[in-house]
């Protein structure tokens, strides 16, 4: 009888410890070059803003940054749109994530990865690229994207799997993981997002990734 019951707790933490995703948010710096100039374009920093705090929870999530034009991004995975809404004015943008905006044409996986530290201060805050346990990196007919990613933050990728938009399901489907670094290379620019330091994991009211009321919603054609 002890041998069961002892066999059953050991199933039972197993299962809870299997179902464990990050829930929470992550701060990054994000910064924008022009590749033929190589240096930093202002403008779209002051627009989308220089930084972003990314909050997820099962199968939504909500970035929301420090730009002048952009507001806040919102990602429900029960309609798989990303409702965007910018300063300008009360309406609220949806775009069908199911749409591959940028074909892949192959994708790469490295595996112990070893990038540089990097001593840039931003606000007091320290920018760290430590060894990261993997790398993807997708070819893409308009340019390239790299994801930088520790297994250990893990989220459910089947929540995520219609989500094509800047290949966003492709990434989580294949990591099962959250990435510490974004870089996108595409159309003559590169879209760099780094996280700060560690996650941050918390919990998260529902309410936090709810539409908010009395706004208009059209539909953005890509």
């Amino acid at each position: 009888m002890k041998r069961f019951i002892l066999f059953a707790f050991l199933f039972s933490l197993f299962n809870f410890t299997k179902a464990q995703y990050f829930v929470g948010k992550i701060i990054y710096s994000v910064s924008y070059h022009n590749n033929k100039t190589k240096k930093a374009d202002t403008s779209l920093s002051l627009g989308l803003g220089s930084e972003e705090t990314f909050y997820i929870k099962n199968g939504d999530y909500l970035i929301k940054g420090n730009g002048s034009s952009k507001e806040w991004s919102l990602y429900k995975s029960s309609t798989n749109r990303i409702y965007e809404k910018y300063s300008r004015n009360d309406t609220v943008y949806a775009i069908d994530a199911g749409i591959n905006n940028n074909t892949i044409r192959y994708k790469y996986h490295y595996k112990n990865v070893t990038s540089k530290k990097s001593e840039d201060t931003i606000k007091g805050k320290i920018k760290w690229i430590e060894l990261h346990d993997r790398e993807y990196v997708f070819d893409t007919e308009n340019g390239v994207e790299y994801f930088y990613y520790f297994k250990k933050y893990k989220i459910n990728a089947k929540l995520f799997s219609q989500h094509k938009y800047w290949h966003w399901g492709d990434f989580v489907t294949l990591s099962n993981s959250i990435p510490h670094i974004i870089i996108f290379q595409v159309d003559g620019y590169t879209c760099e997002k780094m996280a700060y330091d560690d996650f941050i994991s918390e919990k998260l009211d529902d309410s936090l990734f709810d539409l908010p009321k009395n706004l208009l919603i059209k539909e953005k054609k890509l």
